[in-house]
């Protein structure tokens, strides 16, 4: 049986700062100078895709090449 389709997990900017363990000035910050994850506007409000924080993290990690 095949699942009906889910919307995706929106998360608030309170939920995004907690979770990369920053302030919501930071993300307020991020938005403005055009970094940090995507984000949608609706109105006056701003939420985030659960699977847009977690490509932000991805873009974030340094790997270490041993020579």
């Amino acid at each position: 049986m095949s699942q009906p389709n889910r919307l995706p997990k929106m998360l608030t900017q309170e939920e995004v700062a907690s979770y990369l363990g920053r302030s919501k000035h930071w993300c307020e910050k991020a938005r403005y100078q055009g970094y940090g994850p995507n984000y949608i506007k609706m109105g006056r409000h701003v939420r985030y895709l659960e699977e847009d924080v977690l490509s932000y993290l991805e873009s974030c990690k340094v790997v270490h090449h041993v020579d």
